[in-house]
């Protein structure tokens, strides 16, 4: 029954690159390959049923990834590696009890995403009016033992007060 489905599925890998660009030097961007056990329980039912229970035939590889660097230029790195192995019932349909006949074997991979969607840091919004130095306003203030202080002082409150009023109210 399973004449050739072990060397299909052999493989010797032990590690897999977390990145497409790993470097053969750097262990450390390497990951460990997780292999499930290898079914290795078959069943022949006798010629009256011809069919062989228990037979691996799917080998799926599952990569968990996540988005790691800059947030507006994620790059997927490979975080965990795990193969897992399924059986299936062939039945064998040929008439003659020598003919041989062929089977499907399939791989698969699939990848799934630790983060989905990467976290964008938005800045605070700026403030509604801009901050001035404390000296902005310095020649409209003067000594107070001066005359005419308070009426410079008004004059200029009140031209900023019309200011203003002209810039919001149009």
């Amino acid at each position: 029954c399973t004449t050739g489905v072990f060397d299909y599925f052999n493989t010797t890998a032990d590690r897999i690159a977390q990145w497409g660009n790993s470097s053969l030097l750097n262990v450390n961007e390497w990951v460990s390959i997780e292999y499930d056990s290898y079914p290795t329980s078959t069943a022949w039912s006798g010629d009256n049923a011809r069919t062989c229970t228990g037979i691996p035939n799917i080998v799926n590889w599952q990569f968990l990834t996540k988005k790691t660097g800059s947030v507006y230029n994620p790059q997927t790195k490979i975080v965990r590696v795990r193969v897992k192995y399924q059986t299936s019932t062939w039945e064998f349909t040929e008439s003659n009890t020598t003919d041989t006949q062929d089977f499907f074997l399939y791989g698969t991979a699939t990848f799934y995403s630790l983060d989905d969607k990467p976290k964008v840091q938005v800045p605070s919004s700026p403030p509604l009016f801009p901050k001035l130095p404390h000296d902005t306003l310095y020649p409209l203030y003067t000594n107070s033992a001066q005359s005419g202080t308070s009426i410079s002082l008004l004059a200029a409150s009140v031209a900023i007060l019309a200011t203003l009023q002209m810039a919001w109210g149009s």
